[in-house]
């Protein structure tokens, strides 16, 4: 199974396809727009983008902090461990460690000592996560981003915060589809993803970036 990073970590990777309805609403709102000769590029970056959003929703679901912590303490306990195992052995049993690698249980030691002190900053950090309930979930704003991005690159279309605007249209169906249900709005989605982000983007009408552009009514 291909395993690739996403907006909350490393993610099982499952390719995803854009069914009919949901390719048929995008064609009809690009239409709509008036744009032209839309290449198979673009539903191939919104099929990929869906696919990082579904994975690192199922990881982020995963991703509980009481767990996360119970995880690192196992495994720092069992490090802990491993070192006076190793503080334990025989005398051949550390002769024979000396033959499989240079340096002998003293290298062990020095990988065991990287090991631990990972684990325990990793576990350090941990701790400072709410006590309850989820970590915070970006991987809807990484969905948002990267729409944005396959909307300029491949229809020469500025992404803006516009209400109603085709950045705004077509992530709403996309959330809609996947999501199964309608989306009230995404209008505070298109606004955080573009003032969070800034991204390059050639090519595109303004040959500029992506930036975050208040909408007339502001």
């Amino acid at each position: 199974m291909t395993r690739k990073w996403a907006a909350t970590g490393i993610v099982d990777y499952h390719p995803y396809q854009l069914d009919d309805e949901i390719l048929g609403h995008l064609k009809e709102e690009i239409n709509y727009r008036g744009l032209k000769n839309v290449q198979d590029d673009f539903y191939s970056d919104i099929s990929e983008a869906i696919s990082f959003y579904l994975s690192s929703r199922k990881l982020h679901e995963q991703c509980k902090p009481a767990l996360m912590r119970k995880n690192l303490k196992e495994a720092l306990n069992l490090s802990v461990k491993l070192e006076a195992k190793i503080a334990e052995m025989d005398s051949n049993s550390t002769f024979l460690v000396y033959d499989a690698i240079e340096g002998g249980c003293e290298t062990l030691n020095e990988y065991l000592y990287k090991i631990m002190s990972a684990l325990s900053d990793a576990k350090l950090e941990a701790d400072e996560y709410p006590s309850r309930g989820s970590l915070p979930d970006s991987s809807k704003v990484f969905l948002a981003k990267s729409v944005a991005v396959a909307i300029e690159k491949h229809l020469l279309q500025p992404a803006t915060t516009t209400k109603e605007g085709l950045f705004e249209s077509v992530l709403s169906i996309i959330l809609s589809s996947i999501r199964g249900k309608g989306v009230s709005s995404v209008h505070d989605l298109c606004r955080k993803t573009l003032n969070v982000y800034s991204t390059a983007t050639p090519g595109a009408p303004n040959r500029g970036e992506i930036k975050y552009t208040p909408p007339k009514d502001e």
